[in-house]
This record gives structure tokens, sequence and C-alpha cells, in this order.
């Protein structure tokens, strides 16, 4: 079992990241920029993770072998996943990895495939005020696309909570790193593309942390209705006089079995969900096609009007011109 994060007391997220040793020879310090930088822009506000302590988010999404990001990049239509392993500091406190993957971009066309590499890092600390925050740092290149050497996009996440035990909240900020001189050309049509990307992918990611969220609390309030319920009627059928239930029952039912079985709940519920939001998007597409139609229907009369209007007035026009 992976070893809990050890926050770190005594100093600041920044200045303890500035100071980081990647073992990893494709990570470098000049990747990523200060997580003080003034000019990085909001791309999440501060939003509540309920049900979700800071160590239940890292265990769920950001930790090794975790299958949230599998999820997260294959909804995203992103293939070739790699992601390395955490190398931790002694403390557990901090650590960084690389990431590499093939994403969808829009430029120089949409739809096109192309590498992306990320180095991701992380510093977990006690704050002055006596909170909990864990600053996470994605730093992204895609060396393929025109001038993509040039310049890296940034994320900024502060993950806080009251305590190890509290729910907690993030809040993200995006910004593009400049690699050479020639990205003062871009900077200003590249920047603006890049934060509206990020920001889509990651609310997007956010999202889905809390769908799953909702989804292991159904689970979990499913299991234990039906633990208390089974246990009641199997107490019930004994207090009657009925004796033991029978053996292939097995008593009451084990709580292995009712969480497998609200688990199968659970998900046929989210299905149906999706089925839905579906359904909704194909009506709404097929509104759309049908409009369409009617105008296609509306050009092609009107294009066999104007050409009948042509036809009689050069026609008219062919009439007189032996008489003139």
């Amino acid at each position: 079992m992976p070893e809990p994060l050890v926050p770190m007391s005594g100093t600041t997220a920044d200045k303890f990241l500035s100071k980081q040793v990647y073992k990893n020879n494709r990570i470098a310090q000049n990747m990523f920029s200060s997580a003080t930088r003034k000019d990085k822009k909001i791309m999440l506000p501060q939003t509540l993770l309920k049900g979700l302590t800071i160590q239940k988010l890292w265990d769920n999404v950001f930790q090794d072998n975790t299958e949230f990001l599998r999820k997260y990049h294959d909804r995203r239509n992103e293939s070739k996943l790699e992601i390395g392993p955490w190398d931790y500091a002694v403390d557990h406190g901090s650590g960084s990895r690389f990431v590499s993957l093939v994403a969808i971009v829009e430029v120089p066309r949409a739809g096109t495939p192309t590498p992306l590499n990320q180095a991701h890092r992380f510093a977990y600390i006690n704050t002055p005020e006596g909170k909990l925050m864990l600053v996470y740092q994605i730093s992204s290149q895609t060396p393929e696309v025109p001038a993509g050497g040039s310049f890296r996009t940034e994320a900024y996440f502060e993950i806080t909570a009251d305590s190890a035990d509290s729910d907690c909240s993030i809040a993200i900020w995006g910004n593009c790193r400049k690699m050479s001189m020639s990205f003062s050309a871009i900077q200003y049509i590249a920047t603006p593309r890049a934060i509206k990307e990020m920001t889509s992918a990651y609310r997007q990611m956010v999202n889905m942390i809390s769908e799953d969220t909702r989804t292991m609390a159904r689970t979990s309030h499913v299991a234990m209705t039906m633990l208390s319920q089974d246990r009641a009627m199997w107490e019930g059928s004994r207090a009657g006089g009925r004796g033991p239930a029978p053996a292939s029952t097995g008593g009451w039912m084990c709580e292995e079995k009712a969480l497998l079985t609200a688990a199968r709940e659970a998900q046929i519920q989210t299905m149906r969900y999706r089925w839905m939001e579906q359904q909704a998007e194909i009506e709404h597409l097929q509104r759309t096609v049908s409009l369409l139609k009617w105008m296609a229907y509306v050009q092609v009369a009107a294009v066999v009007v104007a050409l009948s209007g042509f036809g009689y007035l050069l026609k008219r026009h062919l009439d007189l011109t032996p008489e003139a």
C-alpha cells in the first residue's frame, strides 16, 4: 500500500519547489515558473470537493497507477498515455514525475494528434494559518507543433483543507512560460488560446472527480442500506422463531456482496443518466438536421425561381431582338 503524504512545516511551497532536485533527466527547474507568479490567469475558482480529503484526492487521482487519470485522458480522446512513477523526497512531502501522451490540438489545423510531454511536481505543506495545502504544478509542451518548443503551458493547482480529515477545496491557475525569444512573436495569440484549452480540460477533470465522488457516495449509501435491511430481516426471522436462515443463504448479506451489488446499481444509474444526456443531444442534433434540410429546400426553391426568372427575361430579350 502506498505511503500517505506527509506535510512539511517551516517553509512555503514556493521556496521548497525552487530548490527541488529532479532525478529524471527529462525534468528541469527551468520548466516551471514560480507558484506565486502574479500574471497567472484563474481557470477554476476555489471549488469545494465534498467528501474528499487531500489524501483521498491524492489516492484517487494523482497517486501512481490510478484508474482515474487513464479514464480522464480516454474521455479526452488522448492516446499512448505513459505515466512515470513519482520520485518522492525522503520526507514524502514532495515529488516529481514525467508524463507523455498524444493529444488532439487545434494548431496548425483542428483535430491534429501530436505528442504532448508533461512534467509534474508537488509540495505538501502546513501553512502558517495551520491549514494544509497541496501545491501541484503541470508544465506541458507540444514540441512538434509550429513554435511549440518556444514555450510551455503551465497549470497551478492549490488544494487546501482545514485539517487532514476535512473536505478539501481546489483552485487552478494557468499561464505560458517563454522558453525562447521566438515566443514573443506569438505570445499574444498563443497564451489566450492555451488558457482557453487548459480551462476546458481542467474543468472537465474537476467535474469527473466530483462525478466519481458522488458515485462512491451513492454506492456506500446503497450498500449500507442493503446491509441494514438484510440484517434486520435475518434477525427478524430468528426472533420470530423460524430459526436461522438456510445454509444456502449464508445468513445476512456480507459487506462485500452488498458493496458489489450497490456498485452495480450505481453503475446502472450512471449509465442511465448518460443515456438520457445522449438522448437529449441526439434530439438536438435531429432538430438541427431537420432545420438544415428545410433551409436547403428553401435555397433550392429560391434558385429555381431565380433561374426561371432569368430564363423568362432572356426569352423576352431574344424575342425583342429581331424586331429591333
